[in-house]
């Protein structure tokens, strides 16, 4: 009997506990609730009153969370950043904890600590423009400039437009710019100008120039043009009415042309030229300059440097057309001398530095065709000669007269049965010369080795049709050696 009233009483105490651990979860839902009210209400002392009676319970993120948001209201930080730092380590994956944390912290002049929660919340939510933004507030206070600037960046890509207005009521980039350049902190000076250029696009123009006079100081003479050329490029006018600019231009020409960088030297001229034309005395005296240099290597027979000479000064003006032929005359006159003693190789590495010198040079075409015949080169020999006659049939009929030294050429490689090259050089006797009768003859007998007979009679009737127009009398003195 004992035994069953047992039973029925530890039933009667576990239903008990049962309605008592509902009921408790029941009041600390409730609690929590008037706490936020109470909260809202800025009643933070009973705010707080009420996280107490929670606590006895046992405390959770949510109360540590109020009675950090309550204790920060009272002016009592301390006491809020511990009650942040429970709440972290009840929850650590809410971003919200340190969003709060790092402005406490940075009231507290924490900086250091503050940049820490503050990555911490970019980890749990990296798309949250803020983060980014004070982020770069608490490394300016640490006098970290270039990574506030790239804290800012990340801000801007997020959401530029309050990413800007925040910057532009916050910060004065140019004389931040100014004092950190005063200062030689030249990097940091670049990356300021560098962001405000992103963040104060209506200023970019000034940014850039300034920009430009620090790569100038530093002698990145490329960096500076560069800069100046986008500066301008925003705002000509702002150019266009400071004579001063003129001579920066010039004087950049300069130091580009003696650290050789003759492109960039041009284009830097042509800034000078285009803001006052009267500049184009100095961009011509910079090309005669260039020659004079060239043609002094060249008489050291400094062969290879002179030709770097030659091409740096067309790089730095194309349309001198007398930069062109001085080139062409000395470079391919060594090229003779070296023909003359069959250097035949040394030569053709010559003609083919001409070539990528000027791929139109007719003279460079005509010489390299001779140096590949010498080297038993026929078929590359006849296309270097095909393509000078493309580019200037004058020029190689006034050089090789009526084309029988390309039939001498032909009839030498028939000899020895060479019948497609001796076909080559026929076609091109022909090209020079088209009532050449000689290179037709010579065709026709080719056309005849190589089986192509009915080429061979068409040859011939063409042949046949421009004597009758020179209404002369005989087609040869040779009798034809083809036979159908």
């Amino acid at each position: 009997m004992g035994r069953r009233e047992n039973r029925v009483s530890n039933k009667r105490e576990q239903r008990f506990s049962a309605h008592r651990g509902k009921q408790g979860k029941v009041n600390k839902t409730r609690l929590l609730k008037q706490a936020k009210a109470l909260l809202e209400q800025t009643n933070y002392e009973e705010a707080l009153l009420i996280c107490e009676q929670i606590s006895l319970t046992g405390s959770s993120f949510e109360v540590y969370f109020i009675k950090g948001e309550a204790y920060y209201a009272l002016g009592r930080y301390e006491a809020s950043l511990e009650a942040y730092s429970k709440a972290i380590q009840l929850n650590p994956d809410d971003p919200r904890i340190y969003e709060k944390q790092y402005y406490l912290l940075a009231q507290l002049e924490r900086y250091e600590d503050a940049l820490l929660a503050c990555e911490y919340a970019i980890k749990l939510d990296s798309q949250k423009t803020r983060h980014y933004l004070k982020k770069g507030d608490y490394l300016l206070m640490l006098e970290r400039f270039q990574e506030a600037c790239i804290a800012y960046k990340q801000a801007f890509q997020i959401d530029q437009r309050n990413t800007r207005s925040f910057l532009t009521s916050k910060i004065d980039f140019l004389s931040l710019g100014n004092t950190l350049y005063e200062n030689n902190n030249i990097e940091e000076a670049c990356a300021v100008y560098e962001l405000a250029i992103w963040i104060d696009s209506d200023q970019a123009s000034k940014y850039r120039i300034k920009l430009g006079d620090i790569y100038f100081m530093l002698d990145m003479y490329r960096e500076s043009l560069q800069a100046y050329k986008v500066a301008y490029r925003l705002t000509p006018d702002d150019f266009q009415a400071d004579f001063a600019w003129r001579q920066v231009f010039i004087k950049l020409g300069e130091f580009l042309c003696a650290d050789d960088y003759y492109n960039e030297a041009r284009s830097a001229y042509e800034m000078a030229i285009e803001l006052d034309p009267s500049n184009k005395e100095k961009y011509s005296a910079v090309t005669q300059e260039l020659m004079s240099k060239a043609r002094r290597l060249y008489e050291l027979k400094q062969l290879s440097e002179a030709g770097d000479a030659f091409r740096d000064a067309i790089a730095f003006n194309p349309t001198c057309v007398d930069t062109y032929h001085a080139y062409e005359e000395r470079i391919l006159g060594a090229e003779e001398s070296h023909f003359e003693r069959a250097g035949y190789h040394e030569a053709l590495l010559i003609c083919q530095n001409a070539l990528a010198f000027n791929p139109k040079s007719v003279r460079a075409y005509t010489r390299k065709g001779e140096i590949l015949y010498a080297l038993n080169s026929y078929q590359d020999a006849y296309e270097a000669f095909r393509t000078a006659i493309q580019f200037n049939l004058a020029y190689v009929q006034n050089r090789f007269g009526d084309g029988n030294i390309f039939i001498e050429r032909g009839n030498q490689l028939h000899k020895p049965g060479y019948f497609q090259d001796a076909l080559n050089f026929y076609e091109l006797a022909i090209q020079i010369e088209p009532s050449n009768r000689e290179a037709y003859d010579g065709k026709i007998r080719t056309l005849a080795k190589l089986g192509r007979h009915e080429e061979a009679q068409r040859v011939k009737d063409k042949l046949k049709t421009i004597v009758e127009s020179q209404q002369t009398g005989t087609l040869h003195k040779k009798p034809y050696l083809y036979e159908r």
